[in-house]
């Protein structure tokens, strides 16, 4: 019995086509609903009703069977974690990306993320059996270029 579910977006308007597999959700001040979208390497935007917004393209994947996660800094910017790539992207709210994280000696299945502050994440490093803060300041620091070419090995 499904009393508790309200409504549900699987159907995005033509020709943007259908959320695939979503796998991360966050809000932000606005209240405009952020998903991730592994099947597509999306992310949607909706305003609370369910009605698309915007949507921009995540990087290719890197490995199998990826997971998505978000989050939202207070000053919100969106934090993406995304496993197929052991990265995290940093984007503004239009969906331009402001620059990439990598943690020392690497992630191993980065399972969950939290914004401590603009400055700082907290991510569940699952198979690396550890916490890892990052900063983010030193990111949002940087051009786009330069971190991508930081993030590299």
């Amino acid at each position: 019995h499904n009393d508790h579910v309200t409504g549900k977006w699987s159907q995005v308007p033509s020709p943007l086509g259908k959320i695939g597999e979503p796998s991360g959700v966050a809000i932000n001040a606005k209240h405009e609903i952020y998903v991730s979208d592994v099947t597509n390497r999306k992310i949607w935007v909706f305003d609370p009703t369910g009605k698309i917004i915007r949507s921009w393209d995540l990087p290719e994947t890197k490995g199998s069977r990826p997971q998505i996660y978000l989050a939202l800094t207070p000053d919100q910017k969106l934090v993406v974690s995304d496993t197929s790539r052991e990265e995290i992207h940093v984007y503004n709210p239009d969906g331009s990306l402001i620059g990439t994280l990598e943690a020392s000696g690497g992630f191993n299945s980065q399972m969950g993320i939290f914004a401590i502050s603009n400055k700082e994440l907290l991510v569940v490093d699952t198979w690396n059996h550890r916490l890892v803060k990052l900063r983010l300041d030193k990111i949002l620091a940087q051009k786009p270029q330069e971190a991508e070419k930081s993030s590299t090995p």
